[in-house]
């Protein structure tokens, strides 16, 4: 679903009452991140996600990301100067 960038099959992976532990995720699957809009940049970013699985469905999500190439990408930080 998310390797192949298929939304479409959520609902046969994900719980309808899915409990995000991201306070920076919307919920749901679509909408801004950080009140920003999708801007079809490929973006490249270290995260380690945990899941709870229940009756064969993500259930919860937990995450650590370093969100610094993130946050240059988006334009809410700016990037480090050449030397």
């Amino acid at each position: 679903m998310w390797n192949k960038r298929q939304p479409a099959v959520a609902a046969r992976y994900l719980a309808p009452d899915l409990i995000e532990h991201n306070a920076n995720l919307p919920p749901g699957l679509d909408g801004p991140f950080l009140g920003k809009a999708a801007t079809g940049n490929k973006l490249r970013f270290s995260t380690a996600d945990f899941f709870r699985i229940e009756n064969g469905k993500f259930t919860e999500h937990w995450d650590v990301v370093d969100s610094l190439p993130r946050a240059n990408a988006l334009g809410l930080v700016p990037a480090p100067k050449s030397p």
